[in-house]
């Protein structure tokens, strides 16, 4: 009995041990298993949940709180939480905030996404995820896609995109009118094919500069096509030119081309004196080191030019630019200082402190002075960029003269010859000698101010232009300047070249005038410009009609 009684006891007690044993490996096992939330619910779990879910994705993620974030956070809350904010945790996070967030990540983050945890589940573990979430997930792909990738300034551009050849006689030509194609972009484009839209090759002929394409047209460069028209019949003839290239605004440019064909050579060409004289001038002034008490000078005499211009009732247009066109220079556009117009005009507001402080370009442009490459530039494939992106839009008006006064004590170093410059300022206004477009020159004209800007000469001479030493009465040279500038056009040039001596009567008014001897009264025809020009003393006034009536030279 006793035995039985000591056997029983021993399996007691070693049920004892057992289950004491069982005990402590249950809770030692059930130690990780604890409630996360003490008995106020306060959360005591340090959380390991590393992340502190500081979730910095640059992402704002603005998912209020959807808590929409790759954070799927499942977590079984192993409590690892390692999400880099990808919460990768599977976080079952049993507790009874069922915390239904896709991402259950019951971390306080106060986390309010669905997540129901009436507790607020205050731990550490801060997720600032859309809570703050600061995702700036702003996610700037296709939604703000800020690629303003600027390729506007790409397009090749047509100047003019239209000719009217106007009245040509059966059997004849007429002169050949270019059109140039300009590259307001930086990278070079080219043109591939070029023909007539309607094929009509009997009535309309072009050439293109350089011979059979491709066409390369260099950045912010130009290429010219010219066409001409030889009518086969009587009345309106019409077509296009077109383009193509790899522009990638649009592959295809058009040029129209428009003529009538008539069956005589009779012809009346009608002009129409502004009511008040216009002109654009710019000036293009070294910025070197040696030109600085230049620059002073030009701004201190300023007001004898622009007077002269106020004085007469003209309206006008100045620009300033310098002869650095390297990269990093102006390149040919309109400089001011910060707060001034860059284009002045009469109405710009203590104008000749305005101009006095534009002229002032300094003194540490390029040593390699580009007078006429500036200007082209200036007077080319800038005027079709506007003003606020750094171009020259709407300097040059249609109606106006033009001048450009070049301001240097060295000679041009641009990389063109003066026939390509000549040629580039012709096609500006139609002519080069003439008062539609004149080259002035304030250079050196010896040894004593630098050296004799001989190209700059040889341009201002070609365009009946002046010249005027650097050395010399300033005062005296602006004002010559702008005589010549800023006077009622005398200049009109013809739209045929007149059979020699059939010029049949020149009126101003109605009123006829007598031809002159050259001197300042009547009007001579000038072959070389093709134009009537009246002596000072007989200037068709503001406003007045001017007929000229001739026979037209068939050209074959």
């Amino acid at each position: 009995m006793e035995c039985h009684r000591r056997i029983k006891l021993y399996l007691w007690v070693q049920w004892i041990v057992v289950i004491g044993s069982l005990i402590l490996v249950f809770g030692a096992c059930t130690n990780d298993l604890k409630p996360l939330h003490d008995k106020n619910g306060a959360d005591t779990d340090v959380d390991t949940d590393t992340d502190v879910d500081t979730d910095t994705d640059a992402d704002t993620d603005t998912d209020a709180d959807t808590d929409t974030d790759a954070d799927t956070d499942t977590d079984v809350d192993t409590d690892t939480d390692t999400d880099a904010d990808t919460d990768t945790d599977m976080d079952t996070d049993t507790d009874v905030d069922t915390d239904t967030d896709v991402d259950t990540d019951t971390d306080a983050d106060t986390d309010t996404d669905a997540d129901t945890d009436a507790d607020t589940d205050t731990d550490a573990d801060t997720d600032t995820d859309a809570d703050t979430d600061t995702d700036v997930d702003t996610d700037t792909d296709a939604d703000t896609d800020t690629d303003t990738d600027t390729v506007r300034y790409g397009d090749l551009v047509p100047v003019p995109n239209s000719i009217d050849f106007g009245d040509v006689m059966m059997g004849c030509h007429s002169d050949f009118i270019s059109a140039r194609i300009i590259n307001r972009g930086s990278k070079s484009r080219v043109i591939s094919a070029v023909y007539l839209a309607k094929d009509f090759s009997d009535s309309f002929q072009f050439t293109t500069q350089g011979g059979s394409g491709p066409w390369v047209v260099p950045p912010f460069g130009e290429w010219v096509v010219e066409a001409r028209f030889s009518p086969q019949s009587n009345g309106e003839i019409s077509d296009e030119l077109l383009l193509y290239s790899n522009d990638p605004v649009s592959a295809e440019i058009s040029i129209s081309l428009r003529g009538q064909g008539v069956n005589s050579s009779i012809r009346t060409d009608v002009f129409h004196q502004p009511e008040d004289g216009s002109a654009d001038v710019l000036f293009v002034v070294d910025n070197t080191p040696s030109m600085m008490d230049e620059q002073y000078v030009l701004a201190e005499n300023f007001p004898v030019f622009i007077n002269r211009a106020i004085s007469l009732g003209i309206t006008f247009h100045i620009g300033v630019t310098t002869t650095d066109v390297d990269e990093g220079g102006e390149r040919g556009a309109l400089v001011a200082k910060e707060g001034n117009p860059r284009i002045i005009t009469r109405d710009t507001p203590d104008i000749e402190r305005v101009f006095g402080d534009n002229i002032k370009v300094g003194t540490l442009g390029s040593g390699i002075e580009q007078g006429l490459e500036a200007a082209r530039l200036a007077l080319g494939p800038d005027l079709l960029i506007p003003l606020e992106d750094g171009g020259n839009q709407g300097f040059v008006r249609e109606e106006a003269k033009l001048a450009v006064i070049v301001v240097s004590d060295e000679d041009d170093g641009s990389p063109l010859s003066l026939d390509e410059y000549a040629e580039s300022f012709r096609r500006i206004k139609g002519t080069l000698a003439g008062e539609k477009f004149t080259f002035h020159a304030i250079v050196a004209t010896g040894e004593d101010c630098g050296t004799t800007g001989k190209r700059y000469i040889d341009i201002a001479h070609a365009s009946d232009g002046t010249v005027q030493d650097l050395c010399g009465d300033w005062s005296s040279t602006l004002e010559q300047i702008a005589d010549k500038v800023f006077t009622l056009p005398r200049e009109f040039r013809l739209s045929h070249e007149p059979v020699e001596g059939s010029i049949a009567a020149v009126e101003v008014n109605g009123s006829q005038v007598d031809p002159g001897t050259g001197g300042d009264t009547g009007w001579t025809y000038v072959g070389s410009i093709r134009s009537i020009v009246f002596g000072k003393d007989d200037t068709p006034p503001a406003g007045a009609e001017i007929r000229v009536m001739y026979k037209a030279a068939c050209i074959e």
